[in-house]
């Protein structure tokens, strides 16, 4: 029920992102899908990352439950999902502010 709600606030806060810098409905909802997938693919990374660990002898989780597992490979997916989230914005607030120079440029050579 938690990983539901977590889901539902990671493609939200995506969705109002797109939402603020483009008024497409079908971009905006691509990128919260997208969104949602960072975070299981940084998840699934960071099982990788233990089970790596696990074989070559620098822990030992094999005997915890899956649940501590799933706890423990959940900052590498919320990490995933940050850092996706600042790259995007940074992208979409230079494409704005190129855009808004080029406007500006345009009506002072008219």
């Amino acid at each position: 029920m938690l990983g539901i709600i977590l889901l539902y606030f990671i493609g939200k806060t995506f969705y109002d992102l797109i939402g603020k810098y483009k008024n497409d409905k079908t971009t905006q909802w691509v990128y919260a899908i997208i969104a949602v997938i960072s975070y299981y693919a940084g998840t699934f990374l960071g099982g990788v990352i233990l089970g790596l660990g696990e074989v070559y002898g620098l822990w030992q989780i094999s005997h915890l439950n899956d649940l501590v597992v799933g706890f423990i490979a959940l900052p590498f997916g919320i990490l995933t999902v940050v850092i996706f989230y600042q790259i995007l914005k940074r992208n979409l607030a230079k494409k704005k502010e190129t855009q808004d120079s080029d406007l500006i440029d345009e009506e002072f050579t008219i």
